[in-house]
């Protein structure tokens, strides 16, 4: 009778060939004959295959898995790299390679872990903790700056909420940073404690055991217990104090690692003496083909919008060049010159000019200009009733940024300031913005005879101050009065 047909399967473990019958066989009829005890049993798959090529796979199969574990080895490595290893060949007919590793989906290996710094939580929450500081000091500071219009308006209550809010989250910041530093400075004295106290209990059993004399257990148990402070000590300074100074110094860094303007400018001094201002086609964001040319001792008056103000204010100070077009000084580009030597020579007062901590006199001297010229600043600026009020005259304290006077007060003692500088040519802008009517008509009179023969540009719509210009100019170069 024939065989029965058999496929061809893999045992789970060995991985090797075995026939096996599909079904058990029929036999019709009659029954199955019984087993003869004296009959030899049918050999098994290894015997069907013959002795010698059983035996050459399975020593090839004990040789495949001996190099399961460096093949295990070889994927970790790769994993670790990122590659993956070249899955086995798989046959079509007979399935995988013998010994050969079933092929799996690819799994990404998880993402390596950052090694930054030693340190680096303490470091985190320290630099949160003092960006948090800084920014609740400067709204402070604003506060403190603007009280008096706060005052005005009456939003002293959503001024107090918005202070209270960064206070607190500066508080929360303090709080982490606290946190991780106990956490860190707990884990590092449980530490010492731990390696102290496995020490003397090694020095213990060595001294049971008769290792140790008792003066020597002496010796090292009072060396323990002298080492233990200085362990502790290094673990709070090396940690969190040295974070917190490496958080700070970061901000620090932060600052001056700003890159510089890039705006170069050459070596060229400007001649002593007056001399005439030219600006041909100036073209920026808010200037659009400006022509404008300045005699020595005149006084022009220009009209402009505040963006286009500020654009000629960064232009005559150096800080910015136009997009096109060329702005001279005594017939040279300001480009050529050296920027301190410019400044001296064409000098800008910004609308909201900043006074320096100090007195009256300090401010506007700058410890250079002499007490005749100041007197003569400061009369111009009409600064006398502000003398007059001050508890202790030139010498009285304007505090930080001027907070103990009054906005009028400090645009006339920015205004007395440089006018005492004498410069050629001297551009203001909106320079009496903060003050009432009759004190600009005063200020505008007696600036014209202060600055004499030099020049003078004014940036307003005032009309006290345009009336006392040669003439007016607005942004078309057309000429209005």
């Amino acid at each position: 009778m024939r065989a029965p047909p058999r496929r061809r399967l893999r045992a789970p473990e060995l991985q090797l060939p075995v026939r096996v019958p599909l079904r058990p066989p029929r036999h019709r009829g009659r029954a199955a004959p019984a087993a003869d005890p004296r009959r030899r049993p049918a050999p098994g798959p290894q015997g069907r295959q013959g002795p010698r090529r059983a035996a050459r796979r399975l020593a090839v199969h004990r040789s495949l898995r001996r190099q399961q574990p460096r093949t295990r080895r070889l994927d970790r490595r790769l994993a670790r790299r990122g590659a993956r290893r070249r899955p086995a060949h798989r046959h079509r007919a007979h399935g995988p390679v013998l010994g050969a590793r079933a092929h799996r989906p690819h799994r990404r290996p998880p993402a390596a872990p950052h090694h930054g710094p030693r340190g680096r939580p303490l470091r985190r929450r320290s630099h949160d903790q003092s960006a948090l500081a800084a920014e609740a000091s400067g709204k402070a500071a604003d506060l403190l700056a603007g009280y008096r219009v706060l005052s005005g308006l009456g939003a002293q209550g959503a001024a107090a909420d918005r202070y209270r809010k960064a206070s607190r989250d500066a508080l929360d910041g303090s709080l982490h940073a606290a946190g991780a530093q106990g956490v860190y400075t707990g884990s590092m004295n449980l530490a010492s404690g731990l390696f102290v106290a496995g020490l003397a209990l090694v020095a213990g059993l060595r001294a049971l055991n008769g290792d140790l004399t008792v003066g020597q257990l002496i010796t090292v148990v009072g060396l323990t217990q002298f080492i233990i402070g200085p362990l502790s000590g290094l673990a709070t300074n090396a940690g969190a104090i040295w974070a917190a100074a490496l958080a700070s110094a970061e901000r620090v860094l932060s600052i001056l690692q700003l890159p510089h303007h890039d705006a170069t400018h050459g070596d060229a001094r400007p001649d002593q003496g007056d001399g005439k201002l030219s600006l041909t086609g100036v073209r920026t964001e808010h200037l659009d083909g400006v022509d404008l040319d300045i005699a020595p001792g005149e006084c022009v008056g220009l009209r402009a919008t505040p963006a286009a103000a500020a654009d000629l204010a960064a232009l005559l100070s150096g800080g910015t060049r136009p997009e096109a077009g060329t702005v001279a000084w005594q017939g040279r580009p300001f480009a050529e010159y050296d920027l301190e030597a410019l400044r001296a020579a064409v000098l800008v007062v910004p609308h909201h000019a900043a006074l320096f901590d100090g007195t009256i006199l300090e401010n506007v001297s700058l410890l250079t200009a002499d007490r005749e010229t100041v007197d003569a600043a400061l009369d111009a600026a009409d600064c006398a009733e502000i003398i007059d009020a001050a508890p202790a005259g030139l010498d009285t304290e304007v505090g930080e940024e001027g907070l103990r006077l009054s906005g009028g007060q400090r645009q006339r003692i920015a205004l007395a300031r440089a006018l005492a500088q004498r410069p050629p040519l001297l551009v203001l802008h909106d320079p009496t913005t903060a003050v009432d009517s009759v004190t600009e008509s005063r200020i505008a009179e007696r600036l014209r005879a202060a600055r004499g023969t030099r020049s003078t540009l004014l940036v307003t719509d005032a009309p006290a101050l345009l009336a006392v210009c040669d003439r007016v100019v607005d942004l078309n170069g057309k000429a209005a009065a």
